[in-house]
């Protein structure tokens, strides 16, 4: 399975270092639906926001490969029941007031769906559906003013149900604001629907697998032989461009074959392309030519990646084992 990773443009030279942004898969955050039934419930709230983060989650469900997963509304599970299942009282079923959510894990549970996610916008500080303990997230996203929030950010609290116990398994406040769309979602700044489509974004990090960013250190020579075209490699790492930057590294190597920041920064280049196989046998070579701390902590970081990467989707343990970092 491979997934494209991109580098951030910043970079900053630090002597014989160049740090960058990438990057890298993260499991979810609660709980993985991958493969499974997952019954989306409309959210309460403001009700044109709760109608925009609704179609926005719809939007955004994952589709590609390690991610996809079965999503269901209440009006299909319904449909799909002929009757079978009753409604909590005559007065929910002919009333507008959303479903329960004994209601909805009934549906659920009839339909052999694994997972109910609930969501209420806040609009006023605290939702009127929430645990009897707020989580610490929740509490800090309940803080600012009721203007601040509604200009600049949108809060939504989910939670998740297990369907097969009928209880809920997390709750979890999302905080979305101009800070994280800069941050991880920048084609979405000069859109008016930014918010609420963000926030269908991150609902699915909940439940499914999602990119983070973090900091890599490339090797940035200046005395060895092929130190100059090294550093011009990194630079086309740097502007996103991994396939052109491995090959340049991949020539300097050819001619250059004591060049081991080269073979350094191709096992970056191959961990970035979620080979981490191949990332953990160059830079062990890496660090036959040099063993330096440097080296050392890129070698642990791959590994954690690749554990990372493993969580994510499910992998089984890779043949060679895990020799640096413990689960």
């Amino acid at each position: 399975m491979q997934v494209g990773l991109g580098l951030a443009v910043l970079a900053v030279t630090l002597g014989c270092r160049t740090d960058a942004s990438l990057y890298v898969w993260k499991p979810p955050q609660v709980r993985s639906a991958v493969g499974q039934d997952i019954l989306v419930a409309p959210l309460l709230g403001e009700p044109q926001m709760a109608a925009d983060v609704l179609a926005a989650v719809r939007a955004t469900q994952p589709d590609d490969h390690g991610r996809q997963l079965r999503v269901h509304s209440p009006l299909q599970l319904q449909a799909a029941a002929h009757g079978h299942v009753m409604l909590a009282s005559a007065m929910e079923q002919s009333s507008p007031e959303p479903m329960s959510d004994l209601t909805l894990l009934a549906l659920a549970r009839q339909a052999g769906v694994d997972w109910l996610l609930m969501g209420e916008i806040m609009t006023d500080g605290r939702p009127a559906r929430q645990a009897s303990v707020l989580p610490e997230d929740l509490q800090k996203a309940a803080s600012p003013p009721l203007a601040d929030r509604l200009a600049d950010r949108l809060a939504v609290v989910w939670r998740l149900y297990d369907v097969s116990v009928a209880r809920p398994v997390a709750d979890r406040a999302v905080v979305v604001d101009g800070a994280l769309l800069a941050e991880r979602y920048p084609d979405l700044e000069s859109s008016p629907a930014g918010l609420s489509t963000a926030a269908g974004r991150e609902a699915w990090r909940l439940v499914t697998p999602g990119i983070e960013a973090t900091d890599v250190q490339l090797a940035r020579p200046w005395t060895r032989p092929g130190s100059r075209l090294v550093r011009e490699a990194n630079t086309l790492a740097v502007a996103g461009d991994w396939p052109a930057a491995a090959q340049r590294w991949q020539q300097v190597l050819a001619a250059h074959q004591g060049q081991h920041a080269a073979v350094h920064n191709l096992a970056i280049a191959a961990a970035a392309a979620q080979d981490f196989s191949k990332a953990r046998r160059q830079i062990r070579e890496a660090l036959q030519m040099r063993d330096c701390k440097h080296y050392r902590q890129t070698a642990a970081w791959i590994e954690t990646q690749q554990r990372a990467y493993h969580r994510a989707f499910a992998l089984p343990d890779p043949p060679e084992g895990w020799t640096l970092t413990r689960d």
